[in-house]
């Protein structure tokens, strides 16, 4: 007779008297399965009903928070005011911000986003020589092709270039993005056609506020990306991505005597071994928009309120949109920013106006050493909002100026405030309505437009500028 511990006879034993055992266990497990779901859905249950425990406002989504409805037999009658508690319910659950946070890290794992645009095939348009643009003849319709005649225009200097020559970093291409050492970069592809519409809008809103607020000016800075700055010149040279500073010639020069434009590009070179942008992000940090506010300042003939006068600020560890479109790159996670806010020391109010249309009070720069690290860039004005009212206290000199941006704008808007008694700011991604008749109707005198490289290829974003440019 063959032992019990023989395979063969082991099998058998199983086959034979394990089967009802394993069916039990089964059961029980099934039945452990059930007690424990309806034990976490009944402490979640509790858990959501404990008042205290409910956010008021959310710090990442920059807002307050859905409120308790107010009782009214019309509301109940028409059934808003369930409607209003099933709102209050899921808008303020305990532990909100975490669990958004990391849904925002879940999604992450999914792979590369769709914030950095890719080239095409590694194709861009050539840039042509800049043009001094007349004004349009017809008045109602941007679109169409405003007269052009040729100047003579001095030839765009040389990039500075490192000393001694360096060679040429380790580059990596994840889909729009370099990685070239410790830091991300985003291609740039000029696109004449998405150029034109930009200067065509901005040409078109210029003659438009002149025509209803003759004393008002428009100025146009357009900001280049890190690639064109930071990125060593042995590498960049290697690097199949169009000349940025000649794009920006381009662009200015088909502006309109109507546009006062604010070319930062030199200056930003000669700041380039700053930091000036940030390793992870496509944003320039705060202290590059400073130099591009001080540059401003020069244009406008008004006087920049010293970095000095500013309390800095470092709310920690960073990382930004490349971090989160290279698949969570690891050599950019060892190397994160830092994000360094420049806290102003005059009084200011600011609302703004979210998406919903609620109406918030926040802080011109917000302390976000809390927030998650790839919240962070919402330090500045509250990120980005559909419409902005900054009010400086210590000032009554009845200045007011309208920046039109998207998010670059954000980190110069701190700045902006120290120097006007009122800045407005439209994000034109998601506000409606007529510039001309805003700066007239808030008798606005200086309007900044305020845009990345990047931006002036993005034709859905230039079709957004244009239904503004009225």
């Amino acid at each position: 007779m063959k032992k019990r511990n023989d395979p063969k006879v082991n099998m058998r034993y199983v086959n034979l008297v394990g089967e009802p055992e394993k069916r039990w266990y089964q059961k029980k497990k099934r039945k452990i399965q059930v007690a424990v779901f309806l034990t976490v859905l009944f402490v979640g249950f509790a858990v959501a009903l404990i008042i205290p425990l409910r956010p008021s406002v959310s710090a990442s989504e920059k807002r307050e928070l859905a409120k308790f409805p107010k009782f009214s037999f019309a509301s109940l009658a028409d059934g808003s005011y369930f409607k209003g508690i099933d709102t209050w319910f899921s808008d303020t659950f305990p532990f909100r911000e975490a669990l958004t946070s990391a849904n925002s890290k879940l999604s992450s794992w999914y792979g590369f986003g769709n914030k950095v645009s890719k080239l095409s095939d590694g194709k861009a348009d050539d840039i042509p020589d800049p043009t001094v643009q007349s004004e349009p003849e017809d008045n109602t319709d941007p679109t169409k092709p405003d007269s052009t005649t040729k100047a003579p225009v001095p030839k765009p200097t040389e990039p500075q270039s490192d000393k001694p020559t360096k060679a040429p970093k380790q580059t990596q291409t994840l889909g729009g993005i370099l990685v070239a050492g410790n830091a991300a970069y985003e291609y740039y592809n000029f696109v004449q056609k998405t150029a034109d519409s930009y200067a065509k809008h901005v040409n078109y809103a210029a003659k438009q506020i002149k025509s209803v607020s003759p004393g008002a000016q428009v100025y146009d800075i357009v900001v280049p990306t890190s690639i064109d700055i930071t990125l060593d010149d042995s590498t960049r040279k290697q690097v199949n991505t169009s000349d940025q500073q000649k794009a920006i010639k381009y662009i200015y020069g088909s502006m309109t005597d109507n546009v006062r434009t604010v070319d930062i590009y030199d200056t930003l070179r000669a700041h380039r071994n700053e930091y000036i942008y940030y390793r992870t992000d496509h944003h320039w940090t705060a202290l590059g928009a400073y130099y591009g506010y001080e540059k401003f300042c020069q244009v406008r003939g008004i006087t920049p309120i010293p970095l000095s006068s500013y309390d800095e600020k470092d709310y920690g560890k960073f990382l930004g949109s490349f971090y989160n479109d290279t698949n969570k790159n690891k050599k950019l996670e060892k190397h994160s920013d830092e994000l360094i806010a420049y806290q102003p020391r005059y009084s200011t109010d600011m609302v703004y106006t979210d998406t919903k249309g609620n109406k918030i009070n926040w802080p011109l720069v917000n302390d976000v050493s809390n927030y998650a690290p790839s919240y962070k860039y919402a330090a500045f004005a509250a990120g980005d909002n559909p419409y902005t009212r900054i009010v400086n206290n210590d000032l009554n000199n009845k200045t007011y100026c309208l920046v039109i941006k998207e998010s670059f704008g954000n980190a110069m808007i701190p700045f902006l405030a120290g120097n006007y008694q009122k800045v407005y700011v439209i994000d034109y991604r998601t506000w409606k309505g007529s510039l001309s008749e805003f700066v007239k109707e808030k008798n606005i005198k200086d309007v900044i437009f305020i845009n990345n490289m990047s931006a002036t290829r993005a034709e859905p974003l230039m079709s957004k500028l244009g239904a503004i440019c009225k």
